[in-house]
């Protein structure tokens, strides 16, 4: 997946990212098993603060870094079920800490792929929606009036994703010289997995063919929505999407006067994901709460009198970003 940077600058951020990891993996080595062995009480003591230290560590390297360093703070903080609070805590600020890219970059990289913006977008709004770890979004509307966000991959994100994987690999095979790491887990095989969602990610016409397949797979649900992809619009580095933002899936407050159960929410939520894994074997893989919105439904919808009203107001759970999902 990854080989050695040949760039000057790929190959001192390299050595950035293998000595911060060497670094961790240092003191992992002399506080959880030089130190266990003789001074368990001690060490246990201070597992919580200790550990609190490495994802603070690692939260101000990766927004220094961007890129990959990034991606991967995410997905940890989202594992709720291996880390303390206190850790998850400190990194799921990573969601909302990504450093924008300058917009005349954004402008000139949608012209080198579209073409002139005028002649695609009769606005363009130059400030960014959000700013993920290896993409950019702003709002537009195209020359009908239809109101669209247009996804574009950062400048020179994929020779960083490279590079960033290669440190990656040289740490976790020495990690796998140590017993106590190989008899837990295959950290090569971790990184590959990783490192091979990741790869798709960089492709957005791979994310346009997953997207087509939701709205086929959900094309008779009238509870759930997916957005359209405007491909004559969009290329491996640019994508352009109708514009759905509305609730976020965890803004309890606008769920609430909306008058829309959240129990409903949680449900359709849950059927919905079953569905994905056990009867089309495809789901979307990246299900955090920027990613899923709802959206209240008005009277003239199609959907509105199709929903059980008893259970509070009827909404579509939308679905968006579909670069990253899972196939069985």
């Amino acid at each position: 997946i990854a080989t050695r940077p040949r760039s000057l600058r790929m190959q001192f951020r390299y050595v950035r990212v293998v000595t911060h990891f060497g670094w961790l993996f240092v003191q992992l080595v002399f506080w959880h098993v030089l130190l266990q062995r003789y001074f368990p009480e001690r060490v246990q003591r201070g597992n919580v603060p200790r550990w609190q230290g490495y994802a603070r560590s690692f939260r101000k390297f990766a927004i220094e870094m961007g890129g990959m360093m990034i991606k991967a703070g995410q997905f940890v903080s989202t594992r709720s079920d291996v880390l303390p609070q206190e850790v998850i805590r400190e990194l799921a600020s990573l969601r909302d800490e990504v450093p924008g890219v300058p917009t005349a970059y954004i402008r000139a990289i949608i012209e080198q792929q579209l073409g002139p913006i005028s002649a695609r977008f009769s606005q363009f709004d130059d400030t960014p929606v959000a700013a993920a770890s290896l993409g950019q979004v702003h709002r537009a509307r195209l020359q009908n009036g239809e109101r669209v966000v247009v996804k574009v991959l950062r400048p020179g994100i994929a020779e960083i994703c490279y590079t960033d994987l290669a440190a990656m690999f040289t740490v976790s095979r020495i990690a796998m010289k140590f017993r106590f790491v190989s008899r837990r887990m295959d950290a090569v095989a971790l990184i590959e997995e990783f490192g091979r969602v990741l790869l798709e990610e960089l492709s957005y016409k791979h994310e346009a063919r997953n997207a087509a397949r939701f709205s086929e797979m959900f094309r008779n649900d009238l509870g759930v929505y997916i957005p359209t992809i405007y491909e004559e619009h969009s290329t491996d580095s640019v994508l352009t999407m109708e514009d759905v933002t509305t609730i976020k899936l965890d803004d309890y407050a606008a769920l609430e006067a909306a008058g829309i159960s959240r129990m409903t929410v949680a449900k359709r939520l849950m059927d919905t994901y079953l569905r994905q894994v056990f009867e089309e074997r495809f789901f979307h893989a990246d299900p955090h709460p920027g990613n899923l919105f709802v959206y209240p439904l008005p009277p003239d919808n199609d959907a509105y009198n199709a929903q059980n009203r008893q259970e509070g107001n009827p909404f579509y759970l939308i679905y968006i970003d579909f670069g990253m999902v899972g196939t069985l």
